[in-house]
């Protein structure tokens, strides 16, 4: 039995959808990190941070059906409307780059990607 964190039980099925990690222990490393050099407005702000990095896990962001924007690398499924802000923040900052009309190489796009969010640094000079 799944029991949501307000303690009903859930139903769950198994589907086809795409996920976004956040369950990674680099990341919560590196979110725990970040969160120590922040200025935060209390310390209850600080505590429900660190609630939420232990909890936290995989997060779906995809679905089948509805309106809404497509996953760029998956076509067949839309953005999750609570992803959004995750998603489209990541992907906006560059977007203007990604849109030159000599950026939609490929292999370019998938270095900088790896460069962004893999740490993959030897990828720098790919615009």
């Amino acid at each position: 039995m799944i029991k949501s964190r307000s303690g009903d039980e859930c139903i769950v099925a198994l589907c086809d959808q795409w996920f976004v990690d956040y369950g990674n222990k680099e990341w919560k490393d590196d979110a725990r990190r970040v969160l120590q050099q922040l200025n935060v407005f209390s310390d209850d702000t600080r505590q429900n941070f660190e609630g939420v990095f232990d909890w936290l896990h995989e997060h779906a962001c995809s679905r089948s059906y509805g309106l809404g924007t497509k996953l760029p690398w998956d076509k067949q499924y839309l953005i999750e409307s609570l992803s959004d802000s995750t998603i489209y923040m990541a992907y906006y900052t560059v977007a203007h780059l990604l849109q030159q009309q000599d950026s939609f190489d490929g292999k370019k796009i998938d270095k900088f990607y790896s460069f962004l969010y893999y740490k993959q640094y030897r990828c720098l000079t790919i615009f």
